[in-house]
């Protein structure tokens, strides 16, 4: 178990080295072997193949196939290894229905920041169609969507073992060693402290057919759950209060704000689009969301989530994507009763938060981007510098703005402009000038 990314399929490989017998089966692999073979020639593996591209599921028929196949090539195996497999709830049923004989699932659990930027790094190098960032986006979302009631079904079994995966591959692979030797009978190795240059070496016994298989689930939870010490038949009650409050919250989300109309709100600093949003909030009654806004509050509240925030700026970090995608959730679920529409503000300031966004949270109806030179920027921004008192209102600090905007930001724009969603507004005009074009655009949506 684990999100692309989490390094299980490493784990995977390494554990078949030192285990005789055992077979490691990644669902992704056998899925890719197939398309590089008929993808070109039949119909059927062609829109196969393209659905792993875009980093969604392939159909529930091809997987169990291929699946069932690929053990049946491998009668002779202890054990298998199953990575990647099942997804969802549908898979797990037939998974039990067909072949059986599940023994125990381990979570790697990593980070969503450290899944992408493992998965973009090894994109560089590997030539993985899947390795790209809409994909990799869609493939986490999927996770978090689609597969947490498998986890917590596995989980209630006590079969789910859960293992911290934001660590050394070497880490990681002593633990699932241990793990191993217990489960063989055999004593673990020494403490990591302690221990031998020597790796643990593991000896199976013999195994009864009918408990054959090991599976390893591929699931991507939210980080922080503790390694379990022991596997009983209740399996770990705070593991499954835990998968019940995130598959509630994102329930909760699917169903109140699915219907919700989303405008992103985009342009650079000085471009006047702050004030232009507070129009459209007195003409039309949306609710008027920003990113940065919503940050500061949590941190002025003083909750356990601000003092959190409050200790990554000191250090200089950036907050994750995920706190500040939770932060504009709870912001609209809040409002999603009442208002007519929502305009997130400065939002996405780069391709990926949009893509979360949308996949986790509802469509943007369209993206509404304030042009305007970069010279009428900077000249706004100075002229309010002489009465705001704003310490990032000096010359040389508008110019790293400016640059931030234009290298983050601008391939956001190219993205949606791609499909058609971005409505240009040019606000080199006055204030008044500027609403009457944003008033038409409202209108005429």
């Amino acid at each position: 178990m684990g999100g692309p990314g989490s390094g299980r399929g490493t784990q995977c490989k390494k554990l078949v080295e030192r285990l005789p017998g055992f077979v490691h089966l990644s669902m992704g692999d056998v899925i890719r072997s197939e398309v590089a073979q008929k993808g070109s020639a039949e119909d059927k593996w062609h829109l196969v193949g393209d659905l792993v591209q875009k980093g969604e599921m392939a159909p529930q028929e091809v997987t169990g196939e291929l699946l069932e196949s690929a053990m049946k090539n491998n009668q002779d195996a202890i054990a298998f290894l199953i990575e990647g497999y099942p997804r969802d709830v549908k898979q797990l049923d037939q998974f039990n229905q067909n072949v059986g004989g599940l023994s125990l699932a381990i979570l790697l659990d990593c980070d969503d920041y450290y899944m992408q930027k493992r998965l973009l790094d090894r994109g560089h190098l590997s030539g993985r169609v899947d390795d790209n960032l809409s994909a990799i986006t869609n493939r986490i979302s999927f996770y978090k969507n689609h597969t947490l009631p498998v986890v917590k079904h596995i989980e209630q079994q006590g079969k789910l073992l859960v293992i911290p995966g934001d660590r050394d591959i070497e880490e990681i692979q002593y633990d699932l060693t241990s793990l191993f030797n217990t489960m063989l009978s055999k004593p673990e190795p020494e403490n990591a402290s302690t221990a031998t240059n020597e790796e643990p070496e593991i000896r199976p016994k013999p195994i009864d057919e009918s408990q054959t298989q090991v599976a390893v689930e591929e699931v991507v939870l939210e980080p922080s759950v503790a390694m379990p010490t022991g596997l009983g038949d209740n399996g770990n009650p705070g593991y499954t209060a835990q998968l019940d409050k995130t598959q509630d919250a994102g329930k909760e989300s699917t169903d109140a704000l699915k219907q919700c109309k989303v405008i992103f709100v985009l342009g650079g600093p000085g471009s006047g689009k702050g004030t232009q949003c507070e129009k459209i909030v007195e003409k039309f009654g949306y609710t008027h969301l920003s990113s940065g806004d919503l940050l500061r509050a949590e941190v002025q509240s003083g909750s356990d989530r601000g003092k959190k925030l409050v200790e990554i700026m000191e250090k200089g970090e950036l907050v994750s994507l995920d706190t500040v995608l939770e932060l504009i959730r709870e912001a609209m679920l809040k409002e999603a009763a009442t208002s007519k529409g929502f305009l997130i503000d400065g939002y996405p300031r780069e391709l990926e938060q949009g893509i979360r966004f949308e996949n986790e949270l509802t469509p943007c109806q369209f993206v509404l981007y304030f042009e305007v030179s970069e010279d009428v920027m900077k000249q706004r921004l100075l002229k309010r510098g002489e009465t705001s008192g704003r310490v990032d209102d000096n010359e040389e600090t508008i110019a790293k703005r400016l640059k931030t905007f234009n290298d983050c930001t601008q391939p956001v724009i190219e993205h949606y402009a791609s499909n058609d969603q971005v409505k240009k507004i040019s606000s080199s005009g006055t204030v008044e000038e500027t609403w009457q074009l944003v008033e038409q655009v409202l209108n005429d949506s």
